[in-house]
């Protein structure tokens, strides 16, 4: 005595309470509660040495990198650690303890000068977003809202319809849209495969740069990508990409002949990464959208022809040179052709 108790929520009798066996401090205190009460995943400390290949490199290709310093090697408050679980679909979380002997290095790295600190890396090749100071639970709320996906999205089943990139969906302006397009980067994932992710954002980066000052009024050296910027602007056109190691069916399916390179798994020794570069055209058909049956299968089985999709798709891979503009400009040439061109719905 003085002892700490606490009863689970699932507790109906005196015999299930669990006490307090460590140190009466704030910070035991409050990480047993949201550990073994509550039940909230821990947020791991990492050093300069283990931040690179221990987290960044381990977390899944497809999250966000949320990154918090702190000067005081507190653990993470419980409201960080229920945002973990509750953004554990799109983000990885960790902490940083500051240290002024390596600020230099977290500067010239992240972009970070201080501590409390926090910082998204949001793909390969994307700038840090970092924002210094404390935030309140609605407010750290609101930033992980703004900032839970990458600035490329990974195309996965669970994604397919809302980036506007499934025949059996639309595009993301609405179901109105008729004709609207989806840019993939498909890959084993690997230094290939992030060149290729970085140079598809850059591109993407470029068109929204290019709709912005289309809207200003500045049109130099818009004409040649303005089809593919106002697309994007207007919620037809969509930047991905696909991971062809885990998502060998729906790569397959698209490249469809000369796909080795980009998907399914490694073979022993094989560095022969080669990904790829396409453009998907979807057209809907409006005479079959008024007959057809409610019936909705995933993305896999439309592809595999189990379920009559809602549009037509055409596909056109790239084969020209890695820059930004080259591909903006085919992209532009694509959709400007697909949009006036009388293709049938097949």
């Amino acid at each position: 005595i003085p002892a700490l108790v606490a009863y689970p929520a699932n507790c109906r009798s005196p015999s299930c309470y669990m006490r307090y066996p460590g140190e009466l401090t704030v910070d035991s205190v409050v990480n047993w509660v949201a550990s073994s009460i509550v039940g909230l995943p821990r947020i791991l400390y990492y050093s300069k040495e283990t931040l690179g290949p221990q987290f960044i490199g381990k977390s899944s290709h497809h999250k966000v990198k949320a990154i918090f310093f702190s000067s005081t090697g507190e653990r993470a408050a419980p409201f960080l650690r229920q945002a973990a679980q509750e953004y554990s679909s799109y983000a990885s979380f960790a902490f940083v303890l500051w240290k002024e002997e390596e600020s230099q290095i977290w500067w010239n790295s992240l972009g970070v000068e201080s501590a409390p600190a926090l910082v998204f890396l949001k793909g390969p090749g994307a700038k840090p977003v970092v924002y210094h100071g404390t935030f309140s639970k609605s407010e750290f709320t609101e930033i992980m809202e703004e900032h839970k996906h990458q600035e490329l999205q990974q195309l996965r089943s669970d994604t397919s319809l809302d980036l506007g990139c499934d025949a059996r969906g639309h595009s993301r302006a609405g179901k109105e849209i008729m004709i609207w397009y989806c840019v993939i980067a498909a890959g084993r994932p690997g230094v290939e495969l992030s060149k290729k992710r970085q140079i598809l954002r850059k591109a993407q980066d470029q068109l929204l740069s290019a709709a912005g000052e289309s809207a200003t009024g500045n049109l130099e050296n818009l004409v040649e990508v303005a089809s593919a910027a106002t697309a994007l602007k207007n919620d037809r056109l969509t930047f991905v990409w696909l991971d062809g190691e885990l998502q060998k069916k729906i790569c397959a399916f698209y490249l469809a002949t000369d796909y080795h390179g980009a998907c399914g798994p490694r073979g022993f020794e094989d560095d022969n990464d080669k990904p790829e570069v396409f453009i998907v055209r979807f057209q809907r058909n409006a005479t079959y959208e008024a007959l057809k049956a409610d019936k909705k299968n995933n993305l896999i089985e439309t592809l595999q022809g189990q379920d009559t999709p809602d549009a037509s798709q055409l596909v056109a891979r790239y084969n020209g040179p890695d820059g930004i503009l080259e591909i903006n400009k085919w992209v532009s040439q694509i959709i400007k052709d697909g949009d006036t061109r009388e293709i049938p719905y097949f």
